[in-house]
């Protein structure tokens, strides 16, 4: 395998780990909405969320190898 090849895979594998989490962290979010209180938490959980998904769709990751 190419280094070409196996660094757009890391790439890939990155991106996918983050809007994984991403979903992970969502999902945790809904499962807090139990009570009034929480929902600060869950919302800080889903802006975090948010984050990860735009950094795993289109932020820029480094193009060496790690």
């Amino acid at each position: 395998m190419s280094t070409a090849t196996r660094i757009k895979l890391e790439t890939v594998v990155a991106r996918s780990t983050m809007v994984a989490v991403a979903i992970g962290v969502i999902a945790v979010g809904v499962s807090l909405l139990t009570t009034p209180i929480a929902i600060p938490m869950a919302v800080g959980l889903w802006l975090g969320a948010a984050g990860l998904v735009f950094l795993g769709l289109f932020g820029k990751l480094p193009h060496s190898g790690w």
